[in-house]
């Protein structure tokens, strides 16, 4: 369940960015992610553990990469 609300997550991120509405979510690039996330490196990005810390990391620079910015 929880890497269905990180997939979709990711989808609606994707899908909202502001300056490059132009771009189409593909089929690859939710592999990336999905591969990414799911890796050991990630640690199972259990709560209070260095992978979610590791996960939050890879999503805020995802979200910067897409020039997304804070809502508050």
């Amino acid at each position: 369940m929880n890497r269905i609300a990180i997939l979709f997550s990711f989808a609606v991120l994707i899908s909202c960015q502001q300056e490059n509405i132009d771009q189409k979510i593909s089929q690859d690039t939710i592999a990336r992610h999905m591969a990414a996330l799911a890796s050991d490196e990630f640690q199972g990005r259990m709560p209070c553990s260095e992978g979610e810390e590791k996960t939050i990391a890879y999503l805020v620079e995802e979200m910067k990469a897409l020039g997304l910015q804070p809502g508050n």
